[in-house]
């Protein structure tokens, strides 16, 4: 098998366009190489009739799909066409954590959360991990579902993670995240600054202080809202982005007389 594969490149162009023995197929869709059988496993995907796979390659396909696929272009279309598939990915995906870093999270993931009903997604949710390699596929599991979000904030072994979903603007959906946060116990202060995620990694383009006069307007507008709550909200987030602006001023101003340090 290896002249074959050292002369035949691409394998999966041959694969798709029915070049490969059926036998041979198998046996790269079980090969040691895990780059190997994905290709092989990409090749039967688009065997004519494409996104049909033959029921001789389905289980060993379905294998290579689960634990060996990660970043792959084609695996959007794999997992619209089977629900069940994408689970078991993802399920895959949480019990070995050291994937968490290759999934394309604004690809391949949505489109495999995106095929699951609420079920599916809560199941998944009592599967995550207590570590930070987690936080982006949690985040993408909840997204903005209520009912989900209420689950999280019920999971006690997940509570450094409990404010994770609301990373991004304090409007919308957002605000009835934030009220539920609230609800379980969570101060307006720590539901404020979980807007820049729950490690607090802000990223920004320009002046850093015109950054935070932005953040300071957002908040402003909650203070206008009709619950007491969601005021306090953005009575906390203006006091801690004001405070950061003037740091950053005070910064700038040095910079523009003496350069950057």
């Amino acid at each position: 098998m290896t002249p074959f594969l050292s002369h035949l490149l691409p394998f999966s162009w041959a694969i798709t366009h029915n070049q490969v023995p059926e036998y041979l197929v198998i046996q790269l869709l079980h090969h040691e190489n895990p780059d190997i059988a994905v290709a092989a496993a990409q090749g039967v995907w688009y065997v004519e009739p494409e996104r049909s796979v033959r029921p001789s390659f389905r289980a060993d396909w379905q294998n290579v799909i689960v634990e060996k696929a990660i970043d792959q272009f084609w695996l959007s279309e794999v997992f619209q066409s089977d629900s069940q598939l994408a689970y078991e990915w993802l399920e895959a995906r949480l019990r070995n954590t050291s994937d968490l870093y290759r999934i394309d999270y604004g690809r391949d993931a949505p489109a495999a959360i995106n095929t699951l009903d609420i079920e599916a997604k809560r199941r998944l949710l009592h599967q995550i991990q207590n570590d930070y390699e987690s936080v982006r596929l949690l985040t993408l599991i909840v997204n903005n579902d209520l009912d989900l979000y209420r689950e999280l904030l019920s999971i006690e072994r997940l509570h450094e993670f409990h404010l994770a979903p609301l990373a991004g603007n304090p409007e919308g959906i957002w605000l009835d995240k934030a009220t539920l946060a609230l609800g379980a116990g969570y101060t307006p202060e720590q539901v404020a600054r979980s807007v820049h995620g729950i490690l607090d990694v802000i990223t920004w383009t320009g002046s850093e202080a015109a950054m935070w006069k932005d953040w300071i307007e957002r908040f402003d507008q909650l203070r206008l809202h009709e619950d007491e709550r969601i005021r306090q909200i953005g009575i906390a987030g203006k006091e801690i982005s004001n405070s950061r602006m003037q740091r950053a001023q005070e910064r700038e101003r040095r910079e523009a007389i003496y350069g950057r340090e």
